[in-house]
């Protein structure tokens, strides 16, 4: 799915309208999808309150909050400036509203606790401050803590650039209409946007094919089929041989984890490599886990292997080192180069990578690879820099983070997954990616494909471990223990759902 910014969709908005298409039909199909997802996404809510604007954004929820009142909801709309201002299109849908029954207030003022918020206010139009006569509104809106369900773009988050304000709507989830918008994945935008959800209003779908997207939503139904086919009679090298070489007797961990990622994840084999005196510490390693001890003083034997990962838990002063650049030209086997490695790697100024090679850094380990100061929120200028460096150094980069971002080498324009879990943000969770990416690659898939795969399979596995354990409590090990489930049945439910009319209206 594409994934433009806010000035594009206006853009084509435009051309529809110029080739007959009408605004006011959009509208009231728009309005209809929302309350549908509404009444799919809070079946159990009675009471909704509209927070209107000016502009049409409050006309798509007028005619939303028309629909809800159709199916016996309680709906109310508080008109934060006067109806006068408002555009003819937001005048006509609030007078309609009112003739069903709805109630339209412009005092600003509160409601009990059991009222969900539908935001009209902005929509994606917005950028720079808020006015003065919505921003208090707006913060005790906020402060109530009641669920928001945002029109398009939470209200005070620009839809291009993802920048958000003191006083930005933190919305429980997003029904956006089209397509999903830049902001949603940049700067502030990740953690206001909840949960998101698709609204067809009604574009047909010569105008999105034409839309200039700046980035791709990685979405289930676009997928690599999992599993490849393999024979019945396969030995374990035919389902996939990877090397591993991790690990330290300060961070034996992370080697034992990649590892078990892989063998989790398909691989027929895994032998791990690791430094001198670092087996002694990994008690917890599986017995599967072939495991032996090297100096460095020579290249490890990969001439079987179909997969290599390497960096988990190895030491960044230690013997690999200054052995890492000749390693890499050796390779000829598909290899993902993540953790100690990628910061060694940091330090050079020439380095040959592998002809299939992911990179898997989190942003303070590729802002040492772009030697550039590390930015404190994701924007568009630091993914065109990763988009660059990708492109340039003929290797996939996996930006990992929430949310995750995937160049590929010959794509200028990155997929983004947002099927995770905050419950990855923990050590370990990193290395188990590495694993699956290894297993994947070993497997057949290319670099671009694994890629795609195995971020899906770990963030479904990080969405199982949070209904179990909370985004709090769990911890890497825990999502290793959920790859059988979701290999087992790859067909989940997507990050982003679609309106479904016929069945509520």
């Amino acid at each position: 799915m594409k994934i433009i910014s806010s000035k594009e969709m206006a853009r084509i908005e435009q051309l529809s309208f110029k080739d007959g298409c009408d605004q006011r039909t959009f509208m009231e199909q728009a309005g209809l999808g929302l309350a549908s997802t509404i009444i799919r996404i809070k079946p159990r809510a009675t009471h909704f309150t509209l927070l209107c604007g000016k502009g049409n954004n409050a006309g798509d929820a007028y005619v939303a909050g028309r629909y809800l009142l159709q199916k016996g909801k309680q709906v109310q709309a508080i008109q934060l400036s006067p109806l006068s201002t408002a555009s003819p299109l937001c005048q006509l849908q609030a007078r309609a509203f009112h003739h069903f029954g709805g109630s339209i207030s412009q005092e600003k003022r509160f409601f009990p606790s059991n009222t969900t918020y539908i935001d009209g206010i902005f929509g994606t139009g917005f950028h720079g401050a808020i006015p003065e006569e919505y921003a208090s509104f707006m913060y005790q809106i906020n402060k109530e803590q009641e669920p928001i369900l945002a029109i398009d773009i939470p209200s005070g988050l620009d839809g291009n650039t993802g920048e958000g304000t003191a006083c930005s709507f933190q919305a429980e989830a997003t029904l956006f209409l089209g397509l999903p918008k830049s902001g949603f994945f940049l700067q502030d935008g990740w953690n206001q946007i909840g949960s998101l959800h698709k609204v067809d209003f009604g574009l047909p779908q010569n105008y999105t094919l034409q839309a200039q997207e700046q980035m791709h939503l990685l979405h289930q139904s676009s997928l690599p089929k999992y599993p490849k086919y393999a024979p019945r009679n396969r030995h374990k090298y035919q389902s996939g041989y990877c090397i591993g070489i991790a690990g330290s007797p300060t961070m034996p961990g992370a080697a034992v984890l990649a590892s078990l990622g892989a063998l989790r994840s398909g691989a027929g084999i895994v032998r791990l490599i690791t430094e001198k005196g670092s087996i002694q510490h990994m008690s917890s390693r599986p017995h599967e886990l072939i495991c032996e001890e090297h100096t460095f003083s020579s290249l490890p034997n990969m001439h079987r292997a179909s997969s290599l990962f390497i960096g988990p838990g190895i030491d960044e002063q230690g013997p690999l080192s200054s052995l890492l650049p000749s390693l890499l030209k050796s390779i000829s086997i598909p290899t993902v180069i993540d953790a100690g490695a990628l910061n060694i790697l940091s330090s050079l100024s020439n380095v040959c990578f592998p002809k299939d090679c992911i990179l898997t850094p989190h942003i303070q380990e590729m802002s040492r690879l772009l030697h550039t100061s590390n930015p404190q929120k994701i924007n568009l200028n630091f993914l065109e820099k990763c988009a660059e460096y990708s492109m340039q150094h003929e290797v996939t980069v996996i930006l990992k983070g929430g949310p995750t971002y995937i160049f590929s080498k010959r794509n200028p324009h990155p997929f983004v997954v947002a099927d995770l879990s905050p419950s990855l943000a923990n050590a370990g969770t990193g290395d188990i990616l590495t694993g699956i990416l290894a297993a994947l690659l070993a497997q057949g898939y290319s670099t671009t494909e694994a890629s795609q795969l195995a971020c899906y399979i770990h963030g479904k596995a990080g969405q199982f471990v949070t209904e179990t354990y909370g985004e709090r409590s769990c911890i890497a090990s825990d999502v290793l223990f959920q790859l059988p489930r979701i290999l087992h049945n790859p067909s989940l439910k997507p990050f982003i759902q679609e309106s479904s009319l016929c069945c509520l209206f």
